[in-house]
């Protein structure tokens, strides 16, 4: 199965947590924005475009079958997710 340089890293640290987490917790780790980050321009551009791909790769691994939600959301706190067994298997 073919996945995103994005889709991999969020597996895996979504795996590696162990529990149910907020895929979203790990979105300014994977594309932290530069420290000196501007309102407007095209370095906050970019760094918008690379937030969104990150939703795009969550919503990959799910429709993948890769992840699935263990607590869904309440209103207050997202969907929690942890790794399927197939996504498990494809990390090795």
């Amino acid at each position: 199965m073919n996945l995103s340089s994005d889709e991999k890293t969020l597996l895996y640290l979504i795996a590696k947590a162990g529990r149910p987490v907020a895929a979203t917790d790990y979105f300014h780790g994977i594309h932290p924005p530069l420290p000196d980050l501007p309102e407007e321009g095209p370095e906050r551009d970019a760094w918008v475009e690379a937030q969104l791909g990150l939703f795009g790769a969550y919503l990959g691994l799910d429709e993948k079958g890769l992840i699935e939600v263990a607590v869904p959301a309440d209103g207050r706190t997202p969907d929690l997710v942890v790794p399927t067994d197939a996504g498990r298997a494809l990390l090795g």
